[in-house]
């Protein structure tokens, strides 16, 4: 089962701008480093670690919608190191980043 640690913490910690995620289990992982955080609002990163891409950037807003409840928008670029991958990257990355986007819905449902 991947696993998430902070590797360093940022300001403010846990979580804020410089801080370095480490996700997924050896020898799958991703460093991720977090370089905008607006608390409760917004999160921007990049990822520092191999990956078959290079420039990748994610953003992540949580808009308040007129129910109570949150939408999160969640997108990201980057540039395919070996060309013609790209749409199978986009694929994979768009299943990771929705499967983390649930995760994250039922866990501010459960809190």
């Amino acid at each position: 089962m991947p696993r998430s640690r902070w590797q360093s913490e940022g300001i403010p910690a846990p979580g804020g701008v410089g801080a370095v995620r480490r996700l997924g289990v050896c020898p799958l992982v991703s460093l991720e480093r977090i370089v905008e955080h607006v608390p409760n609002r917004r999160l921007a990163y990049v990822i520092d670690s191999w990956a078959p891409y290079r420039g990748y950037r994610a953003e992540v807003e949580l808009v308040p919608t007129d129910n109570g409840g949150t939408h999160i928008a969640w997108r990201a670029s980057f540039t395919p190191k070996l060309p013609g991958t790209g749409p199978v990257l986009r694929w994979f990355l768009h299943r990771v980043v929705a499967s983390f986007a649930r995760n994250l819905a039922a866990a501010a449902n459960a809190a």
